[in-house]
């Protein structure tokens, strides 16, 4: 990348001597970073590994050409903004379009006139400045979509929840409320049938067989641990629905006080069912953390992607060893008075080195087409950034991945004004 504050870096590749030293005394004195090499191994080398603005190639040389090299830089996704010209005693038209077609920005002949050069560079450079400002403005617009695609998403989920949590609510704190009045009847009844039997001192045929049939002993014993279940079932109802409120935020102002301890643990309890059947265990590490001012429905949300992300690398990871049980540690720790952070580790897959540097690029995906949006970590960093905060990845190729929050403990500017406004 051009950058103003920096020389441009610029390579040179020439098999003759005489020519390259020609090469330098043009470039001599123009705040040019310049660096020479003499074949086309040595120049894709250093193209790799430096990422020049900009080539000045001879055409023919020994091994890999100036077309050659070409060739190669162009058709990758990384190197295809560097400027390439070619350089070449060749001066026919048809000469002139085969470069250009192999991917060549512009054509000089050999010998070359300084001024004509000089100008070649100042214009290949200004080609390589608009290209990068156009990058930076295309992810801009990349990172706004997203935002608002995953906007949409979370107010169309937050009203979703706010009827499933009305309709699921109601009915299970009847199903509550009246357990108990179920296990005073039952017992009631016990009692009642109890006592029957110790007053009369022989039964009906017919009754002592319907007792028989009906195994009262085991109804007896059995009926109380139902009902018990039963209530454990509605607490366990009670506190998803709890969890769907806190997740989605409803009836409270976007931004508040949190525990993020909580926040995860809501987060978890969303996603228990999906854990459990992909037979992945969660470890928790908490350490006590201060309360902190934030936009906590998108703290939950990217929480909520940090770990879908892991669920999906460790399945990755089944599929290929079936018999692997999953584990997602999660620990909280307070660095410092001014930060907190919170690491998200699995055993995964991990992230391929060729895919590792994008994988915040907005609709970056790995996954299958029709699998992901490619939005979810992207959408995190963003949520981090506006927080002041940052989202880090260390990846172990085939042993799994581990996210890393940071968050400051006082909240940005941004979000204090935006509390007071709530509050």
């Amino acid at each position: 990348m051009v950058n103003e504050n920096q020389s441009p870096l610029i390579l040179g590749v020439e098999d003759e001597a005489t020519q390259a030293i020609v090469l330098k005394q043009c470039l001599k004195g123009h705040n040019f970073n310049f660096h020479v090499v003499n074949n086309g191994q040595a120049a894709l080398d250093f193209i790799y590994s430096e990422k020049p603005d900009l080539v000045l190639c001879d055409w023919m040389m020994p091994g890999i050409s100036g077309i050659d090299v070409c060739k190669e830089i162009k058709s990758n996704p990384k190197l295809t903004s560097t400027i390439f010209i070619l350089l070449t005693g060749k001066s026919s038209v048809e000469d002139q379009v085969f470069a250009l077609e192999a991917g060549a920005d512009d054509f000089l002949n050999k010998p070359v006139n300084k001024s004509q050069l000089l100008a070649r560079i100042h214009a290949g450079l200004r080609q390589k400045k608009l290209f990068n400002q156009l990058q930076i403005a295309n992810k801009a617009l990349k990172e706004t979509q997203s935002q608002l695609v995953q906007t949409q998403k979370m107010s169309s989920l937050s009203r979703i929840v706010a009827g499933v949590a009305h309709e699921i609510n109601n009915p299970a704190n009847f199903i509550y409320g009246n357990i108990q009045y179920l296990k005073e009847y039952f017992q009631d009844l016990f009692d009642l049938i109890d006592l029957f039997l110790e007053k009369q001192e022989t039964l009906p045929p017919e009754i002592e067989e319907f007792m028989k049939n009906i195994d009262f002993e085991y109804l007896n014993e059995d009926i109380p641990k139902v009902l018990s279940s039963m209530t454990t079932g509605t607490k366990r109802i009670n506190k998803i629905v709890q969890s769907l409120k806190s997740f989605s935020g409803l009836d409270e102002a976007d931004i508040k006080l949190v525990s993020l301890n909580d926040c995860i643990d809501n987060t978890l309890t969303l996603m228990q069912q999906q854990l459990e059947e992909k037979h992945i265990d969660i470890v928790r590490e908490y350490k006590q953390l201060p309360r902190i001012y934030c936009h906590f429905r998108n703290i939950n949300q990217a929480l909520m992607h940090v770990i879908a992300n892991a669920i999906d690398a460790i399945e990755t990871k089944q599929e290929s060893s079936p018999e692997l049980r999953g584990i997602i540690t999660i620990q909280t720790l307070l660095v410092s008075e001014k930060t907190l952070q919170i690491s998200i580790i699995d055993n995964g897959t991990g992230i391929d080195p060729d895919a590792f540097e994008n994988i915040f690029d907005p609709f970056f995906t790995t996954k299958p087409i029709g699998s992901g949006t490619g939005l979810g970590l992207s959408v995190t960093y963003r949520i981090m950034q506006r927080h002041g905060g940052t989202i880090s990845c260390n990846s172990f190729p085939g042993s799994g991945s581990e996210f890393v929050i940071s968050l400051p403990t006082q909240p940005v500017l941004g979000v204090v004004a935006k509390s007071s406004i709530a509050s």
